[in-house]
């Protein structure tokens, strides 16, 4: 369901250093600050009775900007033989401390999902998701430094998944155009 691949993320790491050493310079899109409970199970209970596909976080939105494309044509060029499709930027995010994303499934554009994250503090942060078939909760905690979590979004298979934070932790995800 969820995999990491260490040689894209030894190839990306110099991009990624970049975006992050720049990042006030990426153009700010938002900021929310939804103060309810985002990432528990019965905020997953919630989201799914709902059905609705609003993300509440709290969180800064940025720009994409030339560093983001550069990696988005270097992650491309990577996988042009290996049968994984074209992606391109689909978040640049910086969750500070209590920050998150609530629970959702991205179905409204399927297909595969890259995420990179950055903290400077190991196991203040995480990915949780839900296994389509156990049902079981998973919290992939962060590593200090980079990590890549890929995985694949799909309507027939939803994957349920929300982020939580207590600390600076740097999100930058591409996805096809799915």
């Amino acid at each position: 369901m969820m995999s990491r691949d260490s040689e894209l993320l030894k190839t990306a790491i110099p991009f990624l250093d970049d975006i992050r050493n720049n990042w006030a310079r990426l153009k700010l899109v938002g900021e929310t600050h939804y103060k309810e409970d985002m990432t528990s199970m019965e905020a997953l209970e919630k989201a799914k009775v709902s059905e609705n596909e609003n993300r509440k976080s709290r969180c800064e939105t940025r720009e994409y900007g030339w560093r983001i494309r550069a990696l988005e044509e270097k992650l491309n060029d990577y996988y042009r033989y290996k049968g994984f499709p074209e992606v391109i930027a689909r978040g640049a995010f910086l969750y500070k401390k209590d920050g998150g994303m609530s629970w959702h499934t991205n179905n409204e554009h399927p297909g595969p999902r890259l995420y990179f994250t950055h903290t400077a503090e190991a196991g203040k942060s995480y990915f949780r998701y839900q296994d389509y078939d156990t049902k079981e909760i998973i919290t992939d905690y962060d590593e200090e430094g980079w990590q890549v979590r890929i995985f694949r979004v799909s309507s027939e298979t939803p994957l349920w998944h929300c982020v939580g934070s207590q600390t600076n932790r740097y999100s930058i995800g591409y996805g096809n155009n799915g």
